[in-house]
């Protein structure tokens, strides 16, 4: 059986992420956030996010799920789930997951 490469390979930190750390909790966002991250290749910000579910902490990989709870993503968080809560719906200067520590699926 021949077994071909499925495109580029995941550079070490992308690959722990999707695939050797256990995701410490979800973080649910609306369908701009995923159109933003799907077909823009960008990180997630703070005003995408509809609902933060289970506690993590900063530097957690956590999963990334549409309205549906649909893992679209998993990525290394800059905040924990406390800091999420406290200041959901404010617009916040650092990226939630840069796009350099965010794996789609």
């Amino acid at each position: 059986t021949l077994f071909l490469p499925q495109g580029k390979n995941l550079e070490a930190r992308k690959r722990w992420i999707a695939y050797g750390a256990r995701p410490k909790g979800a973080i649910v966002i609306d369908e701009g956030a995923k159109n933003a991250l799907v077909k823009g290749g960008k990180s997630l910000l703070s005003v995408g996010i509809a609902a933060v579910k289970g506690t993590f902490s900063k530097n957690e990989a956590v999963s990334i799920v549409d309205t549906h709870m649909r893992e679209i993503a998993r990525g290394k968080v800059n905040f924990s789930a406390k800091e999420l809560e406290e200041k959901s719906g404010i617009r916040l200067k650092k990226e939630v997951i840069h796009r350099d520590n965010l794996v789609l699926f």
